[in-house]
């Protein structure tokens, strides 16, 4: 479904962003993405649907090559949701921030109004459906920052930080709600509990490399990987619990 192979990226300013950075995710995975802060997530992020393109190496998406050849078809594939929601929602309405996507695929308007419907049953958010993205919760402003994506079927969701900032009743909303979709994912995050629940496996990046990766609950035990890479335990191996 994603496959990075040997990428490198430099920013403008000179910042070695990715330095041959290689990994591959199938259909069906959901993997978290950790590291600490200037480890290269986000720029990794960015490359999974053309925002930004490597210096060197290559990214492919469903068997697709990310380029400006491919990007409209990769974009079919990948659903992207940005840490800060505000950087998704624009448009006058929830409704309209939902339906902006498959418009713009060109889909007749009946097929929007039905994706939109079940884009805001799914992250049940039905009620504030005309309010304004100004005049709702944080939490809820996630929520739908998800729902824009997941009308438009995107089949590899890559989710940048998506319980950052959130209250504890929040948080476990978007944890049951990420937990039901039937989507390939990719899952930066610095919540180390909720990659230990979520994701059975985990890539763990610095400086632009892939450091460690393999099964979430055997390297979120190794403590000195963890210290190494600015990381801590979760609660369940700080605390000798066992969760199922």
């Amino acid at each position: 479904m994603l496959v990075f192979d040997n990428v490198v990226y430099d920013y403008p300013d000179g910042t070695h962003a990715l330095d041959g950075l290689s990994f591959a995710i199938a259909a069906g995975e959901r993997v978290a993405l950790l590291g600490p802060n200037g480890a290269g997530k986000s720029t990794l992020m960015l490359h999974t649907n053309g925002i930004l393109c490597p210096r060197s190496g290559t990214v492919h998406v469903d068997g697709m090559l990310v380029d400006k050849a491919h990007l409209v078809k990769v974009r079919e594939v990948v659903g992207l949701v940005f840490q800060d929601p505000e950087d998704q929602l624009f448009m006058p309405s929830v409704h309209e921030d939902i339906g902006f996507g498959p418009l713009n695929m060109g889909l007749d308007p009946e097929e929007v109004h039905h994706r939109i419907h079940a884009a805001l049953d799914a992250v049940d958010l039905e009620d504030i459906r005309l309010k304004a993205g100004a005049h709702i919760s944080f939490g809820q402003k996630k929520r739908i920052a998800l729902a824009t994506v997941l009308a438009c079927e995107n089949t590899l969701l890559v989710l940048d930080e998506p319980t950052s900032n959130l209250d504890p009743r929040s948080r476990r909303q978007m944890i049951e709600l990420l937990d039901r979709l039937d989507a390939t994912m990719l899952v930066a995050t610095h919540d180390i509990d909720f990659a230990w629940d979520l994701c059975p496996r985990s890539l763990i990046i610095n400086k632009g490399r892939v450091v460690a990766d393999g099964p979430t609950r055997e390297l979120l035990c190794d403590e000195e990987l963890l210290y190494e890479n600015g990381l801590e335990p979760p609660g369940a191996v700080r605390y000798g619990m066992t969760r199922s």
